[in-house]
């Protein structure tokens, strides 16, 4: 018999089996006028695979200057979420279709053996609003 354990979701829950590991990828995008061309992306990775969190880190920004046009690298720091220690960098680049701005924290989840990665983004500039909005996302976070 296989072993399982319960996944939840917004829509519901599956019995997973525990060979599985949680890969998603969760994309919010802005549908009312102040969130106007944001989105959230809540992506998950490997502990194994990011290793050491701050060289993790430090290697996707090399990874941004290397291949974002434009790349600009604007800020970096710890930060704590949930009793977990993290980073947070921001940086912008030249899209297509204009600036984006992005802001990016890292959170390392011992629970699931993986690291949350939480990127806001806005074309243009991330306002006061949405780093408020994203500061009370990060506050209200309960690892489960």
């Amino acid at each position: 018999m296989i072993s399982e354990r319960v996944y939840r979701m917004h829509e519901g829950a599956f019995a997973l089996p525990t060979g599985l590991r949680d890969d998603t990828v969760n994309i919010f995008t802005g549908r009312a006028a102040e969130f106007e061309n944001t989105s959230l992306v809540i992506n998950r990775i490997g502990r194994a695979e990011a290793g050491d969190l701050k060289i993790y880190v430090m290697e996707q920004m090399d990874s941004y200057q290397r291949n974002l046009p434009g790349y600009g690298w604007l800020r970096g720091a710890r930060i704590d979420v949930a009793g977990q220690a993290g980073f947070e960098i921001e940086y912008a680049w030249q899209a297509k279709d204009g600036l984006l701005h992005q802001w990016q924290v890292y959170v390392p989840s011992e629970a699931h053996d993986n690291v949350l990665v939480v990127t806001f983004s806005a074309r243009g500039q991330i306002g006061d609003h949405h780093r408020r909005v994203v500061l009370r996302l990060l506050e209200t976070f309960q690892p489960g």
